[in-house]
């Protein structure tokens, strides 16, 4: 049975040491730039070098993460960011940008690219079509349920899956609700975090707005993941890694997940039980979550997925409050509370967290522990209600033993010695690990006859078996040596030393690079045409289209596709961002594994296309149009035209959404089931008919939501992206097409938008 990849995550070296000393198998972190973790501390080059160096000597796999999208004039620097990783020894990098995946895989080929989930492969199709480009392994969607991880596992790539930490609501790389609100992208790794705010589910009826009740306020913030009782059925499904997310969460926090993975994955191994009892999930709670959900792997839905109530750190809870009174609060308490604790106290107005720095006890008396049902007392400025629920979201003895598990550097190479002594000649020591390192070593000085006593077999063992402080412990020593020889302990120490410093630097550098080639691409473009795109989902926005003569229009319902075929209307039609069914009708695709499943057709905005590179490789697959991100600005809008024209000598075929509700997430959860009825079951018709939802914020714009025909939810901008006035700049610039996308338009409001665009771009 092939045995699974532990990765971990490393926000910073002391994190990466406490994945290691707890038993990863592999570490991913980032750099200064390029990565989906913006705000971790992430690694400079020199501790880059010096992490990738550290890991291998332990036999960990280093993962540097540079997923984030690339406009055109940040994508030398990324591709000289990767070589330079390429040649300091790192394992693989994990990309989402179309355009560095063409370059690496051109002049660095050597260099191990994985898929990051940012890139967003969730069908066959897509995985088949990396396997090809030269990924070697594609990290799936978080959404991507358990029968579905087993078929992917035996397609010829690697395969990936979270099993521990936060989950987006969204599937990664397709939410642009922080980057079209509040100016920071997620696909730019600086998500502002909108599903963690407070929202409610309003529902339009006959043009009456109800705003409906539920649990809680945190409508789209989901509860973090926790496979760890049900991991047996995942390792069951062949995937190569599993993933903890966490690259900004403390060390303590990795060292207290990291190992009880370790723990459950080996017991797999020996084909033994592995119990999560009840202190394991209060160790686990104590250093982070919001709540543990099994996930969209085993398919849980509504508040099994969802937190409601709280979108930050929930602790334990520990008591309630019985008084306040000047600065001392009197607790009474259901769980032991140490000096050092964290705790927060829970207020309808704000929350208010602190550390216990002094801890009272019934007599007035500080102490440094108390048990349960003690009644306490803490110094802290607040006012709060009796009865208040106190938290306590760290505990100072678990955080200290957490920290010992990493700085007293347990884990060991084991390795193997061989020792030959012969007369008048240099002492020799050969070591051996197990993954076949080898060194050889030979003393200064020669072996001298003993002229009192000879040395022991037995005393060079003990000399050679003291590693030290090293990485390393010697399981076996071999001896051979003449009779009556001998050699100074100084002389075998030095050797000893020697070989394992050696040894050490080979286990260090595990790959060899080659020269930065070039980049050479040709792309030959069918002739150009002027024309609109606009992409509907109901029958009346088709009609007015048709009516208007839209040069294309791409039906995003297959429903009323079949339908409008049936009838024999010449249509096309336009897949969903979240897509497994089969190509054969689609001309318009969202996601990558349209690339490979049709030919001469447009690729959306959704397939993040930010730089020329990008472009080019769609381009060179067989796509006719590109529809480019709706995260452009105006100026790395001009540098692409102008850059795509410059390293390939032609124009491509280029286009700009105009107008439509832009689509800020799509998410396998649904709002709206998971208020109104909070089912385990899909499909419930809520969002068919004449009935509206959106989800209002704190400042009461609503954003429209509607569900697709696999039951997904989609949330849209509240105010409609329209572009219209800026239609013949558009055109100066170069672009081949603008495309229009209506979703909840009704008849006049598509006719008005039609007829503008078709007055103002022909």
């Amino acid at each position: 049975m092939k045995q699974v990849e532990l990765l971990a995550p490393a926000g910073s070296m002391e994190a990466l040491q406490a994945a290691i000393e707890n038993g990863c198998d592999a570490v991913y972190l980032g750099g200064k730039a390029f990565g989906a973790r913006a705000f971790a501390s992430n690694f400079d080059n020199d501790q880059m070098i010096e992490a990738i160096a550290y890991a291998h000597v332990y036999g960990v796999r280093v993962y540097v993460t540079m997923n984030t999208v690339l406009y055109d004039h940040e994508i030398e620097e990324a591709l000289s960011y990767a070589y330079f990783l390429y040649t300091h020894d790192v394992d693989a990098v994990i990309v989402q940008d179309l355009g560095l995946l063409e370059r690496i895989r051109m002049q660095i080929p050597k260099l191990e690219v994985h898929a990051s989930t940012q890139m967003h492969i969730h069908n066959e199709k897509a995985l088949q079509y990396m396997k090809e480009v030269g990924v070697k392994r594609v990290v799936l969607p978080r959404e991507t349920p358990l029968q579905e991880i087993q078929r992917y596992a035996n397609l010829g790539v690697d395969i990936e899956v979270f099993v521990h930490g936060a989950i987006c609501v969204s599937y990664s790389g397709q939410c642009y609700m922080s980057s079209l609100l509040y100016q920071r992208s997620g696909n730019k790794g600086a998500c502002a975090q909108p599903c963690r705010m407070q929202y409610q589910l309003c529902r339009e009826e006959n043009g009456e707005i109800t705003s409906l009740k539920s649990v809680g306020k945190y409508l789209l913030s989901p509860k973090d993941l926790n496979t760890l009782a049900c991991l047996p059925k995942l390792l069951a499904t062949g995937v190569s890694s599993l993933k903890i997310e966490g690259r900004m969460k403390r060390p303590e926090y990795v060292a207290q997940v990291v190992s009880l993975y370790r723990k459950a994955i080996d017991a797999y191994h020996r084909g033994e039980a592995f119990d999560v009892d009840e202190e394991m999930q209060k160790d686990m709670q104590k250093v982070f979550h919001r709540g543990f959900t099994q996930g969209h792997i085993f398919q849980q839905k509504g508040s099994k997925l969802m937190n409601f109530v709280r979108a930050n750190h929930m602790g334990i809870p520990i008591g309630k409050v019985l008084q306040v009174h000047k600065n001392r609060i009197r607790i009474h308490l259901k769980e032991t509370l140490y000096q050092g604790d964290g705790i927060r106290i829970l207020d309808p107005q704000e929350d208010q967290g602190f550390i216990v720095n002094k801890l009272y006890n019934q007599k007035g008396k500080l102490v440094n522990r108390a048990y349960a049902e003690e009644i306490v007392e803490v110094e802290h400025h607040g006012a709060f209600k009796k009865q208040s629920l106190v938290l306590k979201t760290s505990e100072r003895p678990q955080l200290e033993e957490l920290q010992q598990s990493y700085l007293q550097k347990q884990r060991k190479v084991k390795v193997c010695a061989y020792v030959q002594m012969r007369l008048h000649q240099p002492l020799f020591l050969r070591i051996v690990d197990q993954e076949h390192f080898e060194v050889e070593v030979q003393s200064e000085a020669c072996v001298e006859q003993a002229l009192k006593t000879a040395m022991e077999k037995e005393r060079i063992v003990q000399q050679i078996k003291k590693c030290g402080n090293t990485p390393f412990v010697m399981e076996k020593v071999e001896v051979e040596m003449d009779a009556n020889s001998t050699i100074s302990i100084k002389e075998l120490n030095q050797l000893r030393r020697e070989a394992l410093q050696q040894l050490e630097m080979q286990r260090s550098k595990r790959h060899t690079y080659e020269p930065l080639k070039e980049y050479t691409k040709k792309i030959e473009h069918s002739p150009r045409k002027k024309h609109i795109v606009a992409v509907v989902r109901t029958l009346e926005q088709y009609e007015i289209c048709k009516a208007y003569d839209i040069d294309k229009i791409f039906i995003q319902s297959k429903k009323l596709f079949q339908q409008l075929k049936e009838q024999g209307h010449d249509v096309f039609l336009h897949t969903e961002r979240v897509y497994k069914g089969d190509y054969q009708d689609s001309k318009m695709i969202a996601e990558i594994g349209g690339i490979a499943g049709t030919t001469n057709n447009y690729a959306d905005f959704s397939l993040n296309i930010t730089n020329a590179y990008a472009a080019g490789h769609l381009f060179s697959s067989s796509v006719y149009g590109i529809t480019l991100s709706i995260e452009h600005s105006d100026l790395s809008l001009a540098a692409l035209l102008q850059n795509y024209k410059k390293i390939y000598g032609s124009e491509g075929c280029f286009g700009v959404v105009v107008y439509g509700h832009d689509e800020l997430m799509v998410s396998e959860y649904c709002a709206i089931n998971a208020c109104e009825k909070d089912s385990d079951k899909k499909n419930c018709g809520l969002c068919r008919g004449k009935r509206r939802y959106s989800l209002e914020n704190i400042k009461k714009e609503r954003y429209p939501l509607y569900g697709d025909e696999a039951c997904r939810m989609h949330v849209l901008h509240h105010t409609p992206r329209n572009l219209l006035d800026r239609l013949s700049s558009f055109a100066k610039e170069g672009l081949c097409y603008v495309q229009c996308n209506f979703t909840i338009e009704n008849k006049e409001e598509t006719r008005k938008i039609v007829e503008q665009v078709r007055r103002s771009w022909h």
